[in-house]
């Protein structure tokens, strides 16, 4: 408030039913998703859609479970996430509000730095084997965060 911008206090859900239709370009939605039953999120989406300009833009992020690291392990260590929410079914509610254009994105700087990891790609020695042994690394110490971004159609 203080920089001038407007601030809205409450969940997400009641601050977007206040808003009027089309009037905001952007919306993020930050490490929320896995916090809620997927009820209440696909009807804070469907107020989404509402509250976007056209062309407008929404971005969430969450956990990633296309890391097993994460999925399995690093998720938990939260005690108030309440369940994983995979990217493709993030798009899917995307798509059912009417928004468009939803695609997921890997942080690629957000890969599993630990102890434990095992950087089996490191220790071979030919090219197919550790071509195939990346793929394997990805899958288990992958970007431990992800974003779901769709747009609101113009017509």
């Amino acid at each position: 408030r203080a920089g001038g911008y407007t601030v809205h206090d409450g969940d997400a859900l009641s601050v977007l039913a206040r808003m009027q239709g089309a009037s905001v370009d952007v919306i993020s939605y930050l490490h929320v998703v896995e916090h809620c039953h997927i009820e209440y999120n696909l009807s804070v989406f469907k107020e989404v859609a509402r509250v976007l300009t056209p062309g407008g833009l929404v971005v969430i992020e969450t956990p990633s479970l296309l890391s097993l690291w994460t999925g399995s392990r690093q998720f938990y260590m939260d005690p108030t996430h309440r369940i994983p929410i995979h990217p493709e079914l993030l798009v899917f509610c995307l798509e059912q509000v009417g928004l468009v254009h939803a695609s997921v994105i890997r942080h690629a700087d957000s890969r599993v730095e630990h102890v434990e990891r095992a950087h089996l790609a490191d220790a071979a020695t030919e090219t197919e084997l550790k071509r195939e042994l990346t793929k394997l690394e990805d899958w288990l110490y992958g970007a431990m965060d992800l974003t779901v971004m769709a747009n609101k159609p113009y017509s």
